[in-house]
């Protein structure tokens, strides 16, 4: 006993050091408040009806990477927001082959114009019938995108309370770069007259990619930006070293030719493991016809893996198949050269994280981020493998065809939205996970002909179920990297069992060991709120719908907030004492009257209290005089199961039935329900089986499952009447990251319904960009609060 004890205790003492990561869904509330630069950049007049309640504010198509324990998040874009323009015409002139607009001249239109315009339909019509000034200060007011490009950190090694984030004003989301508008961009004149554009950050942008390096450096490429002018395809490293946080432009806009570098795009999937960035698919636009007349390119064909046309020997549109490796040079430590690089990471810990280093000789350990591209890295594209197997048959086929093989490419189809996440399990795997997505054939071909002809939308639109899994070969570059990908080859996974998600873009997909988390997405004008597990050992999906916080309906309530209240009354009933027998053979048990805390039980003092015995909570005495039967256990030692309660209601019934209070012992259960074990037995009275119900006092709980607690708490008619709980609402193009130390995957933003609406083809509701954080637990259980048995992974 002295050692159970001692376990025990040691137990107690370990749960109070656990990290407070307790529910599966949890908001977490949180704030942070921009600096000065960053609140004249984007909290300015012209931005003032942008929703914003502080941190990073709304934003979808952004991306977050982990950063030892800190999250840090870049880019995105927000709700549209409104700003004034006024229209004026232009002239244009060629200044040495470059189109020039020379000079703006009047609005477009005035009050002249609008008058013009009304006497032509009216023509007595005047300027005080045309409203003249609110007709243009309308007209004025036009709706337009808005794009982010500031860098927000948030640190998950914090101060917390109880199933909270962090706590502290100090530990919040906090700018590490303010960004800039236009992305700070100036034309810098150059020698004999030219110009240059020169930026300071990476222009605002959304559905880009983004990765974090071992070298402590975050490495941004592509997405949609208004500078760009369609998709993007330059590469910008920020520093996140010892709060230098400063960007690097690595290299421009079409810095790499076609067959050298991917491309503009957006919605592709990255993936990193601290040394490369591996790229898959996306959506670029078609440039345009190869040549004149030619639709498909130089010989009509449709070149490229899979999907859609790659237009001829030049860069394809639509959605993309191709695959590409970005073999990043690491920072090196006083530029001693990348044999010290592991060496040189270790130490960069101490400084990122002040570990007693002086961070005034910072510059003396490290390579600076450089201020060009030189041999900062290059791209690599990674080639399908063809695998061939005879395919000869002597007994159709003649001697001539028995060379004759089967070849076939696995390779997943040109898509844009999909998602994928790196998976090195040392011994298990060593490769990349690839889910769902959209793709159509780009440009559209026209569904009356036979594809020699485009269409501007298109008639074969897919969402996308489909996992696929990469597998890189097991060989280690000189920085320890392990995109090698020469005789790897993708493998299209089947999944056991008639359950998964639903085709899907813009939903994220994370790693935890030998699981994968997939979490929300849009689909045929459906935005999902659901969460699923994969089981990589078992090959199965599991559509994770109990968690532990539940939204329950007013009548979902708990007996023991009645019970535990000071002023109830209410006392734990003991079990009844052992019945007396006399002390001589055959020891028979003394009859019911005679026995103790028995009814009637007169061995009491006061022999003429009749006792009632025990009532339903809520229900009265029904007869004067019907007292318990003889025999019946007497309270306090009246209990026929654990955590049953009482509370004497002597008092009330002797009054509502007009006796005397002497006269009256009753009690009244404190519990409002009943466990029935016997239910769906057989009740025959033989063999020990009960002849009727076993009825057993039990408190209520505030549980699933339990009656009153299995509806909806707002008793909508338009969706599943079923509990509902705490989760991230409908949502796609929001972003997360797994931290392996504590379990949890953190979840930021996206864009859906204001509330959780059905899916209904005939219905386009209207969407808002989140700003929510929420954090997903996955080792704890809708019973979790039990502590028996080991919850995992839900």
């Amino acid at each position: 006993l002295t050692e159970k004890m001692a376990f025990l205790r040691r137990q107690v003492f370990w749960t109070l050091l656990l990290p407070a990561w307790v529910a599966a869904w949890r908001e977490w509330p949180h704030s942070g408040e921009g600096d000065s630069k960053w609140k004249r950049n984007w909290l300015s007049k012209e931005n003032q009806n942008m929703s914003y309640w502080g941190g990073p504010g709304g934003r979808y198509g952004h991306t977050m990477v982990l950063h030892d324990t800190q999250i840090v998040l870049f880019g995105g874009r927000n709700d549209e927001i409104q700003k004034t323009h006024v229209p004026k015409t232009y002239a244009v002139k060629n200044n040495k082959g470059t189109v020039d607009i020379s000079s703006y001249w009047e609005p477009v239109y005035d009050c002249d114009y609008l008058l013009r315009k009304a006497q032509f339909i009216k023509p007595n019509a005047t300027l005080d019938d045309i409203d003249c000034n609110n007709t243009l200060k309308e007209r004025s007011i036009i709706d337009t995108t808005f794009l982010w490009n500031d860098v927000w950190m948030y640190d998950l090694n914090c101060t917390r309370e109880w199933q909270k984030g962090c706590t502290s004003e100090n530990e919040q989301w906090q700018v590490l770069h303010e960004g800039a508008v236009d992305g700070g961009c100036k034309n810098v004149v150059e020698g004999r007259g030219g110009t240059r554009e020169i930026c300071t950050v990476p222009s605002e942008r959304y559905f880009h990619g983004a990765a974090k390096f071992s070298d402590s450096t975050m490495l941004i490429y592509g997405g949609f930006s208004h500078r760009c002018e369609e998709y993007c395809d330059d590469v910008w490293s920020f520093d996140l070293r010892y709060g230098k946080y400063r960007w690097t432009e690595i290299y421009p806009l079409d810095h790499f030719s076609s067959e050298n570098g991917p491309g503009r795009r957006m919605k592709f999937s990255s993936v990193t493991d601290g040394i490369s960035m591996a790229i898959f698919g996306g959506m670029s636009l078609w440039d345009g016809y190869l040549k004149e007349g030619d639709a498909l390119g130089g010989d009509g064909k449709a070149e490229g893996v899979g999907g859609g046309p790659n237009l001829g020997k030049g860069r394809g549109g639509g959605y993309l198949d191709d695959f590409w490796v970005f073999r990043k040079r690491p920072l090196t430590r006083g530029w001693g050269g990348m044999n010290h690089y592991m060496e040189d990471v270790k130490l960069s810990n101490d400084f990122t994280h002040g570990g007693g280093s002086d961070p005034e000789n910072y510059a003396s350990y490290w390579e600076m981020n450089p201020v060009d591209s030189g041999d900062f890295g290059f791209w690599e594209r990674v080639n399908s493998t063809v695998e061939c197997e005879a395919s000869y048959n002597m007994e159709s086929e003649s001697w001539e065809d028995r060379d004759n093989k089967f070849c076939r490419t696995f390779w997943p189809t040109g898509r844009a939205g999909h998602t994928a996440v790196l998976d090195v399990s040392k011994g298990k795997r060593s490769g990349m996970w690839l889910h769902g997505g959209f793709t159509s054939y780009f440009p559209y071909p026209a569904a009356s002909t036979s594809g020699d002809r485009a269409s501007p939308f298109g008639s074969t639109m897919s969402y996308l179920d489909d996992l696929w899994f990469f597998n890189f070969t097991e060989i280690y570059d000189e920085y320890g990297g392990t995109f090698h990908h020469s005789g790897g080859k993708w493998v299209r996974i089947r999944p056991i069992g008639p359950f998964q998600p639903n085709g899907r873009m813009e939903h994220t997909l994370l790693l935890s060991q030998d699981t994968l988390l997939l979490q929300g997405g849009f689909a045929i004008n459906h935005h999902f709120n659901d969460t699923w597990i994969f089981n990589i050992t078992s090959m199965r999906w599991l559509h994770k719908q109990l968690f532990e916080r539940a939204r329950y309906p007013p009548n979902c309530t708990s007996d023991m907030e009645f019970i535990e209240d000071e002023y109830s009354g209410c006392f734990e009933l003991e079990w009844p004492k052992d019945r007396e027998r006399d002390p001589y053979e055959p020891f028979d048990p003394y009859h019911d009257r005679q026995q103790k805390w028995f009814a009637p039980n007169f061995n009491r003092e006061n022999r003429s209290n009749n006792y009632y015995g025990i009532i339903d909570r809520g229900t009265h005495i029904e007869i004067a005089g019907a007292t318990a039967p003889d025999g019946t256990p007497m309270v306090p030692y009246a209990k026929t199961g654990p955590n049953q309660w009482v509370r004497n209601a002597s008092y009330e019934e002797a009054l509502r039935l007009g006796l005397d209070i002497h006269n009256v012992s009753v009690y009244e259960r404190c519990t409002s329900v009943y466990g029935v074990p016997t239910r769906n037995t057989l009740l025959d009275g033989e063999y020990g089986r009960s002849s009727k119900p076993v009825n057993i006092a039990q408190p209520k709980r505030q549980r699933y499952g339990w009656d009153g607690c299995r509806d909806r708490y707002d008793n909508r008619s338009d969706l599943p009447h079923t509990l509902q709980w705490d989760h991230p609402s409908q949502r796609s193009g929001h972003t997360a990251v797994y931290n392996d130390d504590y379990g949890v995957m953190m979840v930021y933003g996206g864009r859906g319904p204001a509330r959780e609406e059905p899916y209904k083809l005939t219905n386009t509701f209207e969407f808002q960009v989140k700003q929510d954080f929420w954090q997903f637990s996955i080792h704890n259980c809708q019973n979790n609060c039990s502590n028996h048995g080991f919850c995992s992974y839900g």
